[in-house]
């Protein structure tokens, strides 16, 4: 498992991230926070959550362990954090402003290899810091490398036997 400090200076935008690439468990960035955003579902409340804020996507790897820890400088400014599947739903999330300068979450089994979104807002603007803990590449074993082989095996036969049928189809 690797700690890294993360600091992310992003744009916010409602859908995707400013950044563009995924963002691997473990690299530093460096930021602030300064757009509005707005979380819409967050666990307990009926309205979308509102403050100031980023999301960034993330690639997890099924079944392991995940730890954000977001931490915002200045007096009085709470923060929360996020995570989010592919489907756009809430996996794991703080409460609502739950923490006063520092907030953490830990995804203590990863449901899905994919694209996930750390998301974190603050009642204010200004710098902010994720620390991370989770897999890193040396944490593969052979059997999870052998697993996803198979998985990749079987859908390239799903794909061919398709385009087979379909060329079988034109004359």
């Amino acid at each position: 498992m690797v700690r890294t400090g993360w600091v992310v200076a992003l744009a916010v935008l409602a859908c995707g991230s400013a950044h563009g690439d995924d963002v691997k468990v473990g690299e530093p960035f460096k930021g602030k926070l300064e757009k509005e955003f707005e979380v819409p579902r967050w666990p307990g409340l009926a309205n979308p959550h509102k403050g100031f804020g980023f999301e960034i996507p993330v690639k997890l790897q099924e079944g392991h362990k995940y730890t954000f820890t977001a931490t915002v400088k200045g007096e009085g400014r709470k923060v929360s954090l996020a995570v989010i599947n592919s489907a756009n739903q809430i996996v794991k999330a703080s409460p609502y402003y739950g923490g006063a300068g520092t907030i953490t979450v830990t995804y203590d089994e990863a449901s899905d290899t994919g694209t996930f979104r750390v998301v974190v807002v603050s009642t204010e603007r200004g710098p902010f810091t994720l620390d991370s803990t989770g897999p890193t590449p040396s944490d593969v074993t052979v059997k999870a490398l052998e697993d996803d082989i198979a998985l990749l095996k079987a859908v390239l036969a799903r794909k061919e036997a398709a385009l087979k049928e379909l060329k079988a189809k034109k004359p």
